[in-house]
């Protein structure tokens, strides 16, 4: 026996039969494919009710995950959708939260999907080095990840993908946090914190520049403070990336 759960953003109750659909039959044949993982797969349709709208749909995860999450722990889908949530409550930007939907057999969970509005015109934080506006992002990402810590935010798959920025028509870049599932709340441990700075950059000195720029806007005091955090930031930056030549 399968039992399907499908919770939807009172806003979109207008996009109840687009969720059932999915859940029912899959991936919209009309959709156009926006990225396809070993993961995941994520697809935008265009819809009446609210313009363009992007589908995650999971994969069926391995049988010890499939037990986790029937019975122990949310969702990817479903933390996708309430870490969403409380990003828009405390003030950050998130593509809007649509529906989650997931399925379960004899308990053991299936398949999942989550809904959320597709935002066209965005540009991914990745390879900003070659920008001539490199400095400028820079600075802007360190005042987010200042704003992220002091409210408690802790993202931790915080690299170039999962960073988008979009520019206004008076020239202002706007930044937004996708693929949010791995997230965590009220953390004010300085060390959790500083996992960031791991992977957002492509070289340590990009790296060590964010830290520069992340101690200017938090009010870190110049010197042996600032130098501190700049040799802890890059510490870690190494560290990760050690790691992944293993």
């Amino acid at each position: 026996m399968t039992v399907t759960t499908i919770h939807i953003n009172s806003l979109y109750d207008a996009l109840e039969p687009l969720v059932d659909a999915v859940v029912a039959g899959g991936l919209p044949a009309d959709s156009r494919m926006v990225y396809d993982g070993p993961r995941n797969t994520v697809v935008a349709v265009a819809t009446e009710a609210v313009g363009d709208v992007s589908i995650k749909a999971f994969k069926i995860p391995i049988w010890i995950n499939r037990i986790a999450y029937g019975m122990l722990r949310a969702s990817k889908a479903a933390r996708s959708f309430n870490n969403a949530m409380r990003l828009l409550s405390l003030g950050f930007d998130t593509p809007e939260p649509i529906a989650y939907a997931e399925q379960r057999t004899l308990g053991l969970f299936g398949r999942s999907y989550y809904f959320c509005r597709h935002i066209n015109g965005v540009h991914e934080v990745r390879d900003i080095e070659r920008l001539p506006e490199c400095g400028a992002i820079l600075r802007e990402i360190a005042a987010l990840m200042v704003r992220l810590h002091r409210a408690g935010v802790l993202v931790k798959d915080f690299s170039p993908g999962n960073v988008l920025y979009r520019t206004d028509r008076e020239g202002k870049r706007h930044y937004m946090l996708v693929d949010i599932n791995r997230m965590a709340f009220d953390v004010h441990d300085r060390e959790r914190q500083m996992s960031m700075f791991a992977r957002l950059l492509n070289t340590e000195e990009l790296t060590a520049q964010l830290a520069q720029d992340y101690c200017r806007e938090a009010g870190i005091a110049a010197g042996a403070d600032t130098d501190a955090f700049v040799a802890e930031a890059t510490a870690v930056y190494r560290a990760f990336w050690r790691r992944r030549k293993r």
